[in-house]
């Protein structure tokens, strides 16, 4: 048996996968994987859904934590997730999509904080020749902006 989470001496096997039978008629070469656990206690689930993982000419498709914190994410998965289709195709669909909304939509974090920074440095420089509610609310919201920015770099 192997254990998915440790805590010093203590091991015990916390995760499973579970399916249905309709759920292993539709994904009969379907298989779940115990992957390395690596900065924390648990050792994650890679759930296989069809045999051709020996292929590793093409690079797998990963979900990034940081997306979540995106505006726009949701309306991108709307866009995407057809309800109409089946799990695998709306998978593929999402795979082929997210490569492109990564790189045009989300992968602007660097640049995003050079704007946010810029900004606030030319504020405090506006602040020094005198008091404006204004640009003091404005350098409030562009810190919170800012520390949305730096979470998902983090994340990254």
């Amino acid at each position: 048996m192997s254990f998915t989470w440790s805590c010093g001496n203590l091991h015990q096997r916390l995760d499973r996968c579970l399916a249905n039978p309709q759920w292993i008629a539709s994904f009969s070469h379907g298989f779940m994987q115990h992957i390395d656990k690596i900065g924390s206690d648990h050792r994650p689930l890679l759930l296989h859904l069809n045999d051709n993982v020996g292929d590793v000419s093409a690079r797998p498709c990963r979900f990034i934590g940081a997306w979540q914190d995106h505006l726009q994410l949701m309306g991108f998965l709307e866009s995407v997730w057809q309800t109409d289709l089946s799990l695998q195709n709306n998978i593929n669909n999402f795979q082929s999509e997210v490569q492109g909304w990564n790189q045009d939509v989300f992968g602007h974090i660097d640049r995003w904080k050079r704007c946010v920074l810029a900004q606030l440095c030319g504020i405090d420089k506006a602040l020094l020749r005198g008091h404006s509610e204004f640009l003091k609310q404005l350098v409030k919201e562009l810190r919170d902006e800012l520390d949305v920015v730096l979470e998902q770099e983090e994340s990254l």
